[in-house]
C-alpha cells in the first residue's frame, strides 16, 4: 500500500504540473508552477481535506482534482 501511495503521489504531482502548464489559466500556472508545489499540493490532497493555500482554479484541474480524490478513496477501499 505505501509503494501505491508513493506511485500515486509522483504520478499526479507530474500530471498536475503538466496539466497546469498547458490547460490551466493564469491562478492554476501561478499555484502549480513548479513541481514541488505539485508534490504539496497532492501530498495534501491524498491524505487529507487540503489547506486551501494551493487551490485549483480551472474547470480541468477541478475535474482531475475530484477523480484523484475518488481513485484514492477507491483503493483505500480495497486495501
Amino acid at each position: 500500500m505505501i509503494f501505491h501511495n508513493l506511485l500515486l503521489i509522483c504520478i499526479f504531482s507530474l500530471v498536475y504540473n503538466y496539466i497546469a502548464k498547458n490547460y490551466g489559466n493564469e491562478i492554476d500556472k501561478k499555484n502549480f508552477d513548479s513541481y514541488e508545489n505539485c508534490f504539496y499540493f497532492t501530498i495534501v490532497t491524498q491524505f487529507s481535506v487540503g489547506y486551501g493555500d494551493i487551490v485549483p482554479s480551472s474547470d480541468v484541474m477541478k475535474r482531475f482534482s475530484i477523480i484523484h480524490i475518488l481513485l484514492v478513496f477507491l483503493i483505500l477501499i480495497l486495501y
